[in-house]
């Protein structure tokens, strides 16, 4: 058994804005009407927003704390109003030096499954080394 921590990755919002910023570009350099290249820009700002907020908000459903056992995980979300969530050991579908996409299937059959996406700086050094242990080593058993 072990559990990790899960942060906020200090490149996530700067990859966010980079993302609204070149779709902002498209739209102001294509051949749009100008009265609708305003509403688009009004419209991407208010998504950047809202993901910004969404992204650092207590409030969210994004995962704060992952504890895997051998036979089952719990996800922990930061709201703490919700509950936590009983899934399956992880699965990988990705595992890069900078990008580890974890898979979470469903115990029960009613609930979805889940994704965790780890970026460079969402888990401490300690915790880091423990989950790429596990998924080399153990993950496969």
């Amino acid at each position: 058994m072990f559990a990790f921590d899960v942060r906020v990755s200090p490149l996530l919002i700067p990859s966010l804005g980079l993302a609204y910023a070149i779709v902002l570009g498209l739209f102001l350099n294509s051949g749009l009407v100008v009265a609708l290249k305003i509403a688009v820009v009004f419209f991407l700002l208010g998504a950047y927003s809202i993901e910004w907020w969404r992204v650092l908000s207590p409030m969210s459903s994004r995962i704060r704390r992952v504890i895997v056992t051998d036979y089952q995980a719990l996800l922990i979300p930061r709201n703490k109003c919700l509950p936590p969530r009983i899934m399956r050991p992880p699965s990988v579908s990705h595992l890069s030096e900078y990008l580890i996409l974890l898979h979470f299937d469903a115990v029960d059959a009613g609930s979805s499954s889940a994704v965790l996406r780890l970026w460079p700086g969402s888990l401490s050094r300690s915790d880091a080394s423990r989950l790429r242990f596990y998924l080399r080593f153990c993950a496969g058993d």
